[in-house]
């Protein structure tokens, strides 16, 4: 199984799309599943349209998950795919193969198991999230948007391939 967070602070729709796309094809064998808040419900279920005609290993918990679900979902992952958030700290703890996107928060304030990759794309304001109120971007996240699915994937497909 592959949770994959679809955080709305994450990159765009396009770019979950495309990972999602790749990864049903390339691992045709393994469960893909969105998680995310129940704040995060729509955005989820957005992407999940766009990939369940293409692929029936996807499944979408957005807003459905207790916190107890969510940790037995990670511990039975082969890999968590995350932002900065709650359930790339719950995967962490629970020591998963784990890729993390960074822009707001700096992964340099985190000590990151060996068995976790982080793409971070530091930018003129990142990190931001802990030195102002309102972030200079204003909250368009353009140290998230640079981080691209084609990147992630390369380094989702190694960690899956080991």
């Amino acid at each position: 199984m592959l949770p994959i967070c679809a955080s709305k602070e994450g990159g765009g729709q396009a770019d979950f799309i495309f990972l999602m796309d790749q990864l049903a094809e390339s691992f045709p064998t393994c469960q893909l599943v969105l998680v995310g808040s129940a704040d995060e419900k729509e955005y989820v279920k957005k992407i999940y349209g766009a990939v369940a005609e293409k692929s029936k290993n996807i499944l979408n918990t957005a807003g459905l998950l207790t916190i107890n679900e969510l940790i037995s979902l990670i511990a039975c992952s082969a890999l968590m795919i995350t932002n900065d958030t709650g359930p790339m700290h719950l995967s962490l703890a629970l020591k998963k193969n784990t890729v993390a996107l960074f822009g707001p928060c700096s992964p340099e304030q985190y000590n990151t198991p060996e068995n976790t990759t982080i793409i971070y794309k530091k930018v003129h304001c990142s990190p931001c999230v802990h030195d102002f109120l309102i972030s200079p971007c204003k909250g368009d996240n353009i140290c998230m948007k640079k981080i691209t699915g084609e990147e992630v994937f390369a380094v989702c497909k190694k960690m899956l391939e080991k």
